[in-house]
């Protein structure tokens, strides 16, 4: 075991960083800094080294990440499951192929960073002659399921046999994971033909997805009439939860005043018709709760358990605000302003005031969690 190494947690003018300290004795690898500051391994944290006389700091940039524990957070299925130990397989498997030293790799849930964009880990490597920091592999896909909480399927077995494959022993290969890797992805039937590859980042994704899960983009074969997400559209005023497929049906007893504007009325009710609309693509908020779909169609979109003062509510959560938080569009950019809220807003795990969204942005309104996207 190496001797302690004081780390220190600096947040200060929006940049967060972690500095680690050299103790007597210590030696930086250059060979290694060089490879990690060069990208030679995808995966591991850029680190800045500055010596001074005998000893040196390592610093860390955090800045717009968040972490593996706060990301553990939200439930995971079977293909969020096998791209977060593909992830670490491509780390640990470049490691060995530059023959970096297993045992130097920071590998705790509170340690280990997640792009929120990318959705990749992102390792700090301590780049010290004959480090070992005591980290073991097993322990870390352990903390990872104890930690983890996954949607409920009719089949979790792959989460029993993974548990069964770190209790068989001590020790805990890489070349196990990568067998273990391959038996989920083929079992969980991912296609590989290109219609299901995402046409904005490439990323292959499952069989029946209407979302990619990494830059959130919908998928291009999948019809806008086939979207089976709940859809709200506060055009609609009564309830959170109606359809726009409930205030498009009409009735000969009356006629909604919320599409006024937008549709011209026939001689009866019942006959409305659209005579020149082309409806416009909105940004929109999926909730995961509840799977719906919020679509923002104003400049000023309040979120809030305020059935009168806000555009969405959220009736069902005593953690949000009366008027937690809006969604501003603004130059062809959309915000997000927390409006002085008991339990703060969130975007990528981050607590703010006011933050520009891009799509795939998840937003935290308390406890409640949101995807932002944008067609």
């Amino acid at each position: 075991m190496s001797k302690e190494n004081k780390r220190k947690e600096i947040n200060k003018n929006g940049v967060s960083q972690v500095v680690i300290k050299s103790v007597k004795g210590q030696a930086v690898s250059d060979r290694e800094v060089y490879a990690i500051n060069n990208q030679e391994i995808e995966g591991l944290l850029p680190v800045e080294v500055i010596k001074k006389g005998n000893s040196f700091k390592l610093i860390y940039n955090l800045t717009g990440l968040m972490t593996l524990s706060d990301f553990l957070l939200t439930p995971m299925n079977r293909e969020s499951f096998a791209r977060l130990l593909q992830n670490i397989l491509e780390v640990l498997k470049g490691m060995q192929k530059a023959y970096f030293n297993q045992h130097a790799l920071n590998m705790n849930l509170d340690s280990v960073m997640i792009n929120p964009a990318k959705q990749r880990l992102l390792f700090m490597y301590i780049p010290i002659q004959a480090y070992d920091g005591g980290s073991s592999l097993r322990a870390f896909l352990l903390e990872i399921i104890q930690a983890g909480s996954f949607v409920k399927e009719d089949d979790s077995d792959y989460v029993k046999e993974y548990i069964r494959i770190l209790n068989e022993g001590i020790n805990f290969s890489v070349f196990e994971l990568e067998e273990y890797i391959k038996r989920l992805v083929s079992e969980d039937g991912y296609r590989t033909n290109k219609n299901m590859l995402c046409h904005k980042c490439g990323t292959q994704v499952r069989s029946g997805a209407k979302f990619c899960s990494v830059c959130g983009a919908k998928l291009s074969d999948v019809t806008e009439n086939a979207d089976n997400a709940k859809l709200y559209n506060p055009l609609v005023s009564a309830e959170p939860a109606q359809t726009v497929a409930k205030e498009e049906e009409g009735s000969s007893a009356g006629c909604s005043t919320a599409t006024q504007g937008l549709y011209r009325q026939s001689e009866e009710c019942g006959g409305t018709t659209l005579l020149g609309y082309t409806q416009p693509k909105y940004p929109y908020l999926i909730r995961e709760k509840t799977e719906e779909k919020i679509v923002i169609d104003r400049n000023e979109f309040c979120i809030g358990k305020s059935r009168q003062n806000c555009n969405y509510s959220v009736t069902d959560n005593s953690a949000v605000s009366r008027q937690h938080a809006q969604i501003i569009s603004r130059d062809g950019r959309c915000y997000i302003k927390d409006l002085n809220s008991t339990n703060k807003t969130y975007v990528n795990e981050r607590a703010i005031e006011e933050e520009e969204l891009t799509s795939g942005a998840k937003i935290r309104l308390g406890n409640e969690r949101f995807i932002f996207y944008i067609e």
